[in-house]
């Protein structure tokens, strides 16, 4: 192994952040759907989103992409310890042969060790690393180790920073999820509301079409009306019958009076004369 060995970095995985078992891709895009969905909702026409709201949408687009690289870095810091390993072992393998006895070999081996341990000793095992000699020298072990410990510190700064970021990313979320379940309560308000009113502008139209005169009552009304007009004109001509036949009794009792008073007035002056 020379000292023109490179270390790869590229990403082992996928970045994959989850929140509460959830992707946080997936909650930021459900949010923006129902932050949609309530623009386009006919009841909050003309109300506008209020400025933190906006906000809150504006921070979480620009730290999704933060978010993504923190999981990244991490993926990266496990593949560089996983790089590290290698290294020691290739190290191993090339000090193995220029070792002279078995308590050289036990050194160096307790040396190299040093190196896979956590960042905060990667130091003191390169400060280590300057007194081993016969095979490995100390420059190529420091040229080895320093770029690898410089890596890892700023990855870890960068690393706090994102982390940093990812927090306030959660926060803004929070808030997101706070706002859409109020804004959500004051449209299922409304939405009751409404149906409140709908409902009893219902209940009065039925009771209105109840009170009214439907087709069957007409019908019924009609024949009733039929009947009484057949009772009432045959009722008359009953009436007009007898009237009639009562004047008609009255005019010839009155003509047989009348003959009666006649003849006897007659007779009267036929006997006088005789």
């Amino acid at each position: 192994m020379d000292s023109a060995t490179s270390t790869r970095l590229a990403w082992r995985t996928t970045p994959d952040l989850c929140l509460n078992d959830e992707s946080l891709v997936d909650i930021i895009t459900g949010l923006r759907a129902q932050v949609s969905a309530l623009e386009k909702n006919e009841l909050l026409n003309g109300a506008a989103l209020p400025p933190w709201l906006i906000k809150a949408l504006a921070e979480v687009a620009s730290n999704v992409d933060a978010v993504v690289e923190c999981q990244a870095l991490r993926d990266q810091v496990a593949s560089l310890q996983k790089e590290m390993l290698d290294l020691r072992h290739e190290m191993l393998l090339n000090s193995s042969s220029a070792a002279s006895t078995p308590s050289r070999s036990k050194e160096l081996s307790d040396t190299f060790a040093v190196i896979g341990e956590t960042s905060t000793l990667m130091q003191q095992a390169g400060e280590a690393m300057m007194t081993v000699s016969n095979g490995v020298s100390a420059q190529y072990v420091e040229s080895v180790v320093k770029p690898l410990w410089d890596f890892v510190h700023r990855q870890t700064n960068d690393f706090s920073t994102l982390k940093q970021a990812f927090q306030e990313a959660k926060d803004t979320v929070a808030r997101l999820q706070s706002e859409i379940k109020r804004r959500d309560a004051v449209v299922k308000a409304r939405n009751e509301k409404h149906e409140g009113v709908v409902q009893s502008q219902v209940d009065k139209l039925n009771e209105n079409l109840r009170s009214c005169v439907t087709r069957n009552d007409l019908i019924n009304a009609e024949q009733r009306i039929g009947q009484q007009m057949k009772i009432d004109r045959q009722r008359m001509l009953d009436e007009v019958d007898a009237r009639s036949n009562k004047i008609l009794e009255d005019m010839l009792t009155k003509v047989a009076q009348k003959r009666l008073s006649w003849t006897t007035a007659g007779n009267k002056k036929t006997l006088k004369n005789g």
